[in-house]
């Protein structure tokens, strides 16, 4: 129960896509590094708790000159809170537990340096494991993100689209869509993930996700837009890490995604 001082640092490079009606009209490069400090307690084995300090910068440029974007790099500092519940029986395909991860961000752009345009986002991921039987589960997951204030910029959107985990901010997994390609302010979404141990180790797997990403709160409940994706995937759980393929799509359009994961996720 005692507070433990912690300090974390981390770098990220990648170049997402910008979407416009599914069709990508450019591609920017993204580079953000930041140093964290905080203070966290362990509840048990299985609770964490805490709070920190972060500073973070953020450089932004388009790869190719189409869109008029110009290159910029901007510093922020992040008041955050978090949470996390972990109890599910293994990290890939797991049969029994919950997990629970919550976070609250106040983030402040430090050239503005206006309390006036402090702007939070708040995200939880809820996920639940099942056994079904000897050789079937199903996993059954939650995401909702809320952001407050002024809009803020382009790397604390909330993004939708892809598989697997991302170390950005609030890139939240979603199938039927590529990496980032949905942006908003505000998520509600729900994922379940059905799958048969065919072998030991083996895994085929069918999921289907549903949400909402909508610019205001009061959007999430009002508009008639369902977002949704399916997709069949096989599953090897190596010496190495889960290796998995999955073959995605929607109903909202008539595209056909592969996605391919190798290794774990820390």
């Amino acid at each position: 129960y005692v507070p433990a001082l912690g300090f974390r640092a981390s770098f990220t490079r990648f170049q997402p896509r910008l979407y416009a009606n599914t069709e990508p009209e450019g591609e920017i490069n993204y580079f953000m590094y930041n140093a964290d400090v905080f203070l966290h307690s362990t509840l048990g084995n299985n609770y964490t708790i805490g709070t920190g300090l972060k500073w973070e910068t953020v450089e932004l440029s388009e790869t190719i000159p189409i869109l008029g974007i110009e290159s910029q790099q901007n510093q922020y500092l992040i008041y955050h809170a978090f949470i996390d519940f972990f109890s599910l029986n293994r990290s890939y395909k797991p049969i029994r537990g919950f997990s629970l991860k919550g976070k609250f961000n106040l983030i402040s752009d430090i050239k503005s340096n206006a309390v006036k345009d402090l702007s939070s986002v708040s995200d939880l991921r809820f996920v639940w494991a099942l056994k079904l039987s000897k050789k079937i589960g199903l996993n059954l997951s939650a995401d909702g993100a809320i952001t407050v204030g002024p809009n803020l910029a382009y790397p604390y959107n909330v993004f939708l689209g892809g598989l697997g985990q991302n170390y950005i901010n609030y890139a939240i997994p979603f199938a039927g869509y590529r990496f980032m390609e949905l942006i908003g302010r505000n998520l509600i979404a729900a994922k379940a993930d059905i799958f048969y141990e065919f072998y030991p180790n083996h895994f085929v797997s069918f999921l289907a996700n549903a949400g909402k990403l909508e610019p205001t709160i009061d959007q999430l409940y009002s508009s008639e837009i369902i977002l949704d994706g399916y997709g069949l995937s096989y599953g090897y759980n190596s010496p190495i890490g889960p290796l998995e393929l999955t073959v995605m799509g929607s109903s909202n359009h008539a595209n056909i995604y592969t996605y391919i994961s190798l290794g774990f996720w820390f």
